[in-house]
């Protein structure tokens, strides 16, 4: 039974502080969860997401320059990945973005899907989008660079095909599908129309059986730029080809010998993607060599370098070292002498994530390749037929839509200088390509992307230039909307449309300090509050709660006291301090003749200088009142009444309180119980006449609870109390004479 007492009183003892901490944590949770919510709701209204309708200067921008002609797209609603959405949801946030627009008085005239090509979306997500915008232009992202639906290869159209070929055991157990056997998957597309003969093009996939010593080459486009007329191949254009060595094996491999049958200087090192300079090739080390090869007018009149003869441009590559037997591996670029019919084929790298395992090649991977069939010529064909060795099924038109145009200013928005390699180099690039379509975004938009469009624009021959701009929100500034309208005034310009989203953040309303964000700070602050503040004063108000609802009390809340009938009794002193109080002083003295205490008490009355009835009114009761001529102040007060008292135990109370009946016996309880105690502090409670509690008293309540209450139950968990109320305490004699009062 012994066991069983202590178990049941260590269950009492534990369960408080227990039951504290998850009650504190349930608080701290809601608390933390529900308030940064708000907090966010309230953000989002003032400070955070908004409409384009907030900024009406940036409508009215953009609705001047809609009516100059610009196309005005809705982009999304807040810019969300639609490859997520369900079709409700996706259906919802359309027609809240085309709601926003007609609200603006902007025309909604068609969708631009935000990160990926309009393709890529499920099926049903599409035909929800298209159901509420059917596309009420050209298909401006329609993986065609350059064409329409009329089946008619007209001049400058460029049709688009792409196909994906998934490999089979077989083609990677007979080390490709080349005649003979060479390592390589072989495609082979041929093109022909009612108007030309058939022009064949070729794209080769190494497949290689041996894990130890690799080698891929990568040949770039011609760069036609080199020699004039730029539309067409010419002596003197090069071609950029990239070689890789890797060694894939567990053996460190020596005297690498490389030989190129077409470059005759090749360069290493600078672009190594693993590698040393000690001339070993270490396990899974890749060297990387560069070279460039220059046309020569013999090249293309012999159409090529192949055997048999065509039509391309071959370039044999061969590595071998000490270790390993030699590998080869070729690479292809098609040199036409006919102007009029082209095409090309772009075999991606091997996919190896569709069969696992990923670091090999595997039944089930996959080839994507991308065909362009193009007319150079003056003459519009028909009949365009296209057969591929390897693909059964090829896919065109608008049926794949990818990424608009050409982007060539993308990230330029940190750009601080034409000197930024970034700016020749895209403008090398946008007079290589001469496109009829670009794409940019509002971001991006400032001086040095302005002076690139602004240039080719008056150099390039091409017209029905159709430029797109992306991500016009609420933080654009209404001078962008107008200098990019600016381009409609330029003849070669046949379209402009901007991508507007709808709802996006406002910027303005989180400023940051040191690049920081305020919401941020914001946030580690409400994060450290809840774990060192709030958690810590929930548990202890939840465990001084639980403390006080364990012992059974009076219906007003005070504990009775518990000296025995027959126990010896000390005397007691009240000391009340006294300054101005005739309003309360009579309430009080009644209080304490009123007490409960069966010892002796004496009651003293120091009045403190006062200048009203308070003397005179104290005189009234059986009291000894000690009049100071001067006002000495409450600690000297007290200090003198100390002197006159003779008790063994001194309450200290104010005049302006009154004490409960059995107030006396539970102060002197608490020190004849414990010899160690010193002092005792009551309990406050406030009280407001006969008046009802207004809105201040029940503050006042709650900072004594607070500010005193839990103060001192925290101090009492440690078996001592450091502050004791003026209102209310009791000290032993012996104390209180040691420590006297002090006004400081």
């Amino acid at each position: 039974m012994n066991y069983i007492s202590r178990f049941k009183a260590l269950i009492n003892k534990v369960y408080k502080p227990v039951l504290s901490i998850l009650l504190a944590a349930l608080v701290v949770f809601l608390i933390g969860v529900f308030v940064p919510k708000g907090a966010d709701l309230f953000n989002d209204n003032v400070f955070g997401k908004r409409t384009i309708l907030s900024e009406p200067e940036l409508v009215e921008a953009l609705k001047a320059a809609e009516d100059k002609g610009v196309i005005m797209a809705v982009h999304g609603y807040h810019h969300e990945d639609y490859r997520t959405l369900d079709p409700d949801t996706a259906q919802k946030l359309v027609q809240k973005g085309v709601a926003v627009f007609e609200e603006a008085g902007l025309t909604p005239s068609v969708w631009y899907n935000p990160y990926v090509r309009f393709s890529l979306l499920p099926e049903s997500v599409q035909d929800v989008i298209l159901s509420i915008l059917p596309r009420r232009l050209p298909d401006m992202d329609v993986i065609d660079e350059n064409g329409n639906e009329d089946n008619l290869l007209e001049p400058d159209e460029i049709w688009v095909y792409e196909g994906t070929y998934t490999l089979t055991q077989a083609m990677i157990d007979s080390n490709g599908n080349g005649s003979p056997i060479d390592g390589k998957i072989h495609n082979t597309v041929t093109v022909d129309s009612e108007e030309t003969e058939e022009v064949a093009v070729d794209a080769e996939v190494p497949v290689s059986q041996d894990p130890f010593l690799s080698v891929s080459i990568i040949a770039g486009a011609i760069d036609m730029t080199k020699a004039a007329p730029n539309d067409r191949i010419n002596e003197g254009d090069t071609i950029s080809y990239t070689i890789k060595v890797y060694n894939t094996g567990n053996q460190t491999m020596t005297n690498i010998r490389i030989n190129d049958s077409l470059l005759t200087e090749l360069r290493r090192g600078s672009r190594d993607e693993r590698g040393d300079e000690d001339n070993l090739l270490e396990t899974e080390e890749i060297w990387v060599y560069e070279g460039t090869y220059t046309l020569t007018q013999a090249m293309i009149d012999s159409n090529g370098n192949g055997s048999p003869i065509d039509g391309k441009i071959h370039n044999t590559v061969t590595v071998d070292s000490e270790e390993t037997e030699e590998v080869a591996v070729d690479a292809e670029v098609p040199v036409s002498q006919d102007p009029f019919l082209s095409v090309s084929i772009i075999a991606g790298a091997i996919d190896m994530t569709k069969a696992a395992p990923n670091d090999r090649i595997n039944e089930g991977d996959t080839i994507s390749y991308t065909i362009k069939v193009y007319n150079t010529g003056n003459q519009t064909m028909t009949n365009i037929r296209i057969n591929d060795s390897l693909l059964t099924t090829l896919k065109r038109g608008t049926k794949l839509r990818a990424r608009f145009g050409n982007e060539y200013t993308f990230g330029w928005r940190d750009m601080q200088s034409f000197d930024d390699p970034r700016y020749a180099i895209q403008q090398a690039q946008i007079m290589r390509d001469q496109p009829k379509r670009i794409m940019a975004h509002f971001y991006d938009w400032n001086n040095y992307s302005k002076q690139l469009i602004t240039d080719y624009l008056a150099k390039t021959s091409q017209t029905h230039i159709q430029v797109r701009v992306d991500d016009v929100e609420i933080n654009t500034p209404t001078w962008i909307v107008t200098d990019l309208t600016e381009l409609l005034n330029n003849s070669k310009v046949l379209l402009l449309s901007f991508g507007v989203i709808p709802e996006g953040t406002w910027t303005g309303g989180d400023p940051n300090i040191f690049g920081i964000s305020v919401h941020n700070i914001f946030r580690f602050y409400w994060t450290f509050f809840l774990v060192f503040c709030l958690f810590p004063f929930t548990f202890l108000l939840f465990w001084k709660i639980l403390c006080r609802n364990g012992n059974k009390s009076n219906p007003n809340g005070i504990a009775q006291a518990t000296l025995p009938e027959d126990g010896i009794r000390p005397s007691v002193s009240i000391i009340i301090p006294a300054f101005n109080e005739e309003a309360y002083i009579s309430s009080c003295l009644e209080s304490i003749l009123k007490q409960e205490y069966r010892g002796n008490i004496e009651v003293i009355v120091v009045n403190d200088g006062s200048t009203d009835s308070t003397a005179v009114i104290a005189a009234k009761y059986p009291v000894n009142v000690i009049n100071l001529e001067t006002n000495v102040g409450k600690a000297n007060a007290l200090n003198i009444g100390i002197e006159h008292s003779k008790g063994d135990i001194i309450v200290f109370s104010d005049a302006d309180s009154e004490l409960s009946s059995n107030a006396v016996n539970l102060l002197v309880n608490s020190l004849v119980e414990d010899p160690d105690a010193g002092a005792v502090a009551g309990k406050v409670y406030i009280k407001n006449g006969k008046r009802k509690e207004n809105f201040l008293v029940r503050f006042q309540m709650i900072e004594y609870e607070l500010d005193q209450e839990l103060c001192r139950f925290i101090q009492g968990l440690n078996g001592k109390v450091l502050v004791l109320p003026g209102v209310l305490f009791a000290v032993k004699r012996e104390i209180a004479e040691k420590t006297l009062f002090s006004n400081r």
